[in-house]
């Protein structure tokens, strides 16, 4: 009788899998510590800009260092853009006979060029994280 292994090998390859990631993050638990004793941001903004850090590559002292915004919206650039524009108050300086450019601004493309000019990522949760030090906007 032959025995079935199928199982046996998704397990171990699931558990190496976890030691892997473990192994390739960046970043130590001092990083949450920093990140908490700031008082600037919850528990789950916390986890997503661990997760970005490590997906943009950084280092322990410079996520510490920067300033984190976590802007929670959906996974289209043109919902990020507008959360950003909400953030940013950027329609509250518009003087009100231009409110009506508000509707026609292309938030896609707007989207676009903040994500070359801005270290940003999604999570793929719907989270952007944005690290603020290093934007240019």
């Amino acid at each position: 009788m032959k025995r079935n292994n199928r199982r046996d090998f998704s397990r171990r390859m699931l558990n190496s899998n976890r030691r892997r990631a473990k192994l390739n993050s960046a970043l130590s638990e001092n990083v949450r510590t920093a990140l908490e004793e700031t008082g600037n941001y919850e528990d789950w903004e916390i986890d997503e800009i661990i997760k970005a850090a490590n997906a943009l590559g950084y280092q322990d002292n410079e996520v510490a260092d920067h300033e984190w915004i976590v802007i929670p919206a959906s996974d289209s650039v043109a919902d990020f853009a507008e959360e950003w524009l909400n953030y940013t108050y950027a329609f509250e300086e518009l003087p009100e006979d231009l409110d009506w450019m508000i509707d026609y601004l292309d938030y896609k493309a707007y989207g676009n060029m903040l994500l070359s000019y801005m270290y940003v990522n999604n999570n793929g949760n719907g989270n952007w994280v944005v690290d603020a030090t290093n934007s240019s906007i």
